[in-house]
C-alpha cells in the first residue's frame, strides 16, 4: 500500500462520523445520491437477484440495506476503520462486514457472483491488482460493476455552472491530483479511457457497458448548481465488465 493511499485512510478515519453525516444530507450527497448512484442501479439491477454480493469500499453502509434487501448473501468490506465501525454498529445484522484493502483481500476463489465498487478506483495509481483480485474472488461470469471520477472531470476546475470550466491538467498525463471535502485534502490518480478499458482486458473481464450518468429532472431542486453542471460536463463514469 502507498504512502499516498495510507493518508487518504487516515483523512477518512479522521472524518469518519462527519463524512457520514455529510453523506445523510440530500443538498450535499447530490452527486452521489442523484447522479452516480443511478447509473450503477442501471447496471446492477438485472444481477442482483440471488447473488452472493460484495459490497467493496461500502464507507458507512449508506446504501447496504438498499442492496442487501435485493441479493441473496451480502458481503461487506472497505480499508477504512471508522466508516466500517458506523456501517457496522448501524446495520450490525445485515452482512458480513471485513476491514480489508481492495488489492488483497481475505475472501476464497471464485466466491461471488458480483462485485460493486463505488467510487473507489480513482484513489489507485495502479489499477491492474485490483482487477485481478477482483476477478480471483469472482466465479466464472461473474460480473464487476464500478464507478470513479470520470476522466474528463479530473482534468477540470469545477467553475460556476453557467460558466465553461477551466482545463487545468494535460489528458494525457496520468498523474496524481488533489481534491477537497470537509476542508481535508485527498489525492486521487487521473486514468485515461484508453487505460481504464485496457486493465479491464488485461485482467480477464469482457466490457458490457459504460455509463455516463446525468441526474434526472426531478432532482433540480435539491441542488441546481450542481444539476447544471453536471448536466453540461461529466462527473463520474459506470462501467459493468464480465469475467471470461
Amino acid at each position: 500500500m502507498d504512502q499516498h493511499h495510507l493518508e487518504n485512510r487516515r483523512m477518512y478515519d479522521r472524518l469518519g462520523r462527519e463524512y457520514a453525516e455529510k453523506r445523510k444530507s440530500e443538498s450535499q450527497s447530490f452527486w452521489n445520491d442523484q447522479v452516480e448512484l443511478p447509473g450503477i442501479k442501471q447496471l446492477l439491477s438485472p444481477l442482483l437477484k440471488d447473488s452472493t454480493f460484495l459490497d467493496l469500499a461500502c464507507g458507512p453502509g449508506l446504501r447496504t440495506k438498499l442492496w442487501q434487501s435485493q441479493v441473496k448473501n451480502y458481503f461487506a468490506s472497505d480499508f477504512c476503520y471508522s466508516l466500517l465501525a458506523i456501517a457496522k454498529e448501524d446495520h450490525d445484522l445485515l452482512g458480513n462486514w471485513i476491514q480489508s484493502d481492495a488489492e488483497s483481500m481475505p475472501y476464497k476463489t471464485e466466491t461471488f457472483d458480483l462485485v460493486l465498487s463505488s467510487l473507489l478506483l480513482h484513489y489507485f495509481q495502479d489499477l491492474g491488482p485490483i482487477f485481478k483480485e477482483v476477478a480471483r474472488v469472482l466465479k466464472p461470469d461473474g460480473s464487476f460493476v464500478f464507478s470513479f471520477h470520470h476522466p474528463f472531470d479530473e482534468i477540470l476546475s469545477h467553475a460556476p455552472a453557467d460558466k465553461f470550466p477551466v482545463i487545468l491538467r494535460n489528458y494525457h498525463d496520468e498523474k496524481s491530483y488533489e481534491w477537497g471535502m470537509l476542508n481535508v485534502s485527498f489525492t486521487s490518480f487521473h486514468h485515461k479511457i484508453e487505460t481504464i478499458i485496457k486493465v479491464i482486458n488485461e485482467n480477464g473481464f469482457f466490457l458490457d457497458e459504460l455509463l455516463e450518468p446525468r441526474p434526472s429532472k426531478e432532482s433540480e431542486s435539491i441542488n441546481p448548481k450542481g444539476y447544471a453542471y453536471t448536466n453540461r460536463f461529466p462527473s463520474f463514469m459506470a462501467i459493468k465488465a464480465t469475467k471470461r
